[in-house]
């Protein structure tokens, strides 16, 4: 690009959270905006660091207890904007104090994003404490999530934890120029119109640059993959055992089970894009978490979902009753439910008309990419609001 031949256009730190889910998007933020001319400073905490050699092209400070000198400046440098994750609440307000903009980037869905903001009001309307008996009951304010579906604190075993979660997913957009979430404007309609609407009076700008996993040269590229398999005949299990189904299997987890010898191949760990992207894969088990629902719809697999915490009870809702590409397991699991659900993910009608609308996503995630596609422009839209800071 041009701009690099210039030199860079701008600097923008980005601070992520310490944890493999929230480092990569941030990561790939940050190749994003690279490859657009800005440079780039890369904060992080000692724990869970991200290896500097594996990125020449960024500039990396650890940040330990306190923010270092060469970062907390007395004034502000020109051309200094800053991204941080959700979560990062101190750095807002650190940022405020040196007169530095920011930015939020959410690694959540539009649509978890909402949820979580709609928080005061899923308490005021009474859908929030939970009640047993109401868990299956819509909430009529955001379809199709169910009482079920909601991050209720009170129902952790360290509440205040949980509380603590929860703000910080919703309070460091409060003072920030503009939030980007990893979605894709086809995919989260609504969603995203809904958040535009909530966030304009407070001038907030929204930017839908997802899929970042695909828009970034950082990913899983050419890693080894899976051995070879007719064209979706194999499920793909992130962290569980499924020794009651037929069907061949990837599985990655820390512990297997002799079970599936001869029926599947149990592996520490994953390349989990390449299997997705594999041809022999035609289903994926997963707890629902967005980077693993994101990545399986780009590659058009569908999904049984099994939500454990936070978004992911959202996700696997908006999987099965807005996007229709997978089933959503809730409560206990019963083996044999189990395998009549692998079945109809993995077999006859109900497969194929599944399987059928997970190409159809993943055909609008390509069109998001191309070059006047809603994430490329959203891209622009972005380097221009942070030159314009």
């Amino acid at each position: 690009m041009a701009g690099l031949n210039r030199g860079p256009r701008g600097r923008v730190m980005l601070f992520p959270l310490p944890f493999q889910g929230h480092l990569s998007p941030m990561l790939q933020l940050a190749d994003v905006l690279h490859g657009r001319g800005l440079a780039i400073t890369i904060l992080h905490t000692t724990f869970n660091a991200p290896n500097p050699a594996s990125h020449p092209e960024f500039d990396f400070i650890a940040v330990a207890d306190e923010m270092p000198d060469a970062v907390a400046a007395p004034k502000r440098r020109p051309g200094h904007d800053r991204c941080h994750e959700r979560g990062h609440g101190g750095v807002g307000r650190a940022a405020a104090e040196l007169g530095l903009p920011t930015i939020v980037l959410q690694t959540s869905s539009a649509a978890a994003v909402r949820l979580f903001r709609s928080n005061a009001m899923l308490h005021e309307k009474g859908y929030l404490p939970a009640q047993e008996h109401e868990l299956n009951k819509p909430v009529t304010e955001l379809p199709p999530v169910r009482v079920s579906d909601l991050f209720d604190p009170s129902k952790y075993p360290n509440q205040e934890t949980a509380r603590k979660i929860l703000d910080m997913a919703t309070e460091p957009t409060t003072g920030s120029s503009g939030i980007v979430i990893n979605t894709f404007e086809a995919l989260e309609t609504p969603e995203l119109e809904a958040i535009r609407d909530e966030l304009a009076a407070s001038g907030i700008s929204v930017f839908a640059i997802g899929p970042l996993h695909k828009l970034s040269t950082i990913g899983g590229a050419g890693r080894p993959r899976p051995p070879a398999r007719p064209e979706a005949a194999s499920l793909f299990c992130g962290s569980f055992v499924v020794a009651s189904s037929s069907a061949p299997r990837m599985q990655s987890c820390r512990k297997g089970s002799s079970e599936v010898r001869g029926r599947g191949k149990v592996v520490r760990w994953a390349p989990q894009q390449d299997v997705l992207a594999h041809r022999a894969v035609g289903g994926f088990w997963t707890h629902g978490g967005w980077n693993s629902t994101l990545e399986s719809i780009c590659e058009g697999v569908p999904m049984l979902c099994s939500p454990f915490f936070g978004d992911q009870l959202a996700n696997g809702r908006y999987v099965e009753d807005v996007w229709e590409i997978g089933t959503l397991l809730v409560g206990k699991l019963e083996r044999g439910e189990v395998e009549r659900d692998v079945a109809r993910l993995m077999e006859g009608g109900d497969g194929a008309t599944t399987r059928e609308r997970a190409k159809e996503l993943k055909t609008k995630s390509v069109e998001s990419l191309k070059n006047a596609g809603s994430t490329q422009l959203a891209v622009n839209q972005l380097v221009a609001h942070i030159l314009s800071l």
